[in-house]
């Protein structure tokens, strides 16, 4: 159905001249729940990659008297869950159109960017180097 069709039958339906059939009814409400689950499961998803993140910068940073083995620890958490991350949203995304959910978009883009590498390789030594620093 193009657009301006759809518009005018939303209308209709608004001002009670047309009532929607239940097929109608249950597409759009599946269709709204399968947007919020993967909304959710993005939502998630890019939480934990900040939260891992930001924990593992602080641990190599020494907050709270962190040692080599919660540095260990910690960047070992953000590199399985970026592994999961990379594995669940490709990299190669068809641009979406529509305004309303660009937002898998960015964390692929951000995952599979140059944008992780440099502080995943800075953690790394910064680990590797405690650890060194811990056996002499």
């Amino acid at each position: 159905m193009p657009r301006e069709d759809r518009r005018r039958h939303v209308q209709l339906i608004i001002r009670g001249i047309l009532q929607p059939n239940r097929e109608q009814l249950a597409g759009t409400a599946l269709a709204q729940l399968a947007a919020a689950i993967l909304w959710n499961e993005w939502k998630i998803d890019m939480t934990r990659l900040r939260h891992y993140l930001s924990q593992a910068i602080g641990s190599a940073g020494g907050a709270k008297g962190a040692g080599p083995e919660e540095l260990g620890a910690d960047v070992t958490l953000l590199l399985v869950h970026l592994e999961h991350c990379r594995q669940t949203y490709s990299a190669i995304v068809t641009q979406n159109r529509l305004m309303q959910s660009p937002s898998p978009i960015y964390l692929a883009h951000w995952i599979h960017g140059g944008f992780l590498d440099p502080i995943i390789r800075l953690l790394q030594s910064a680990v590797d180097t405690s650890v060194l620093k811990k056996e002499r």
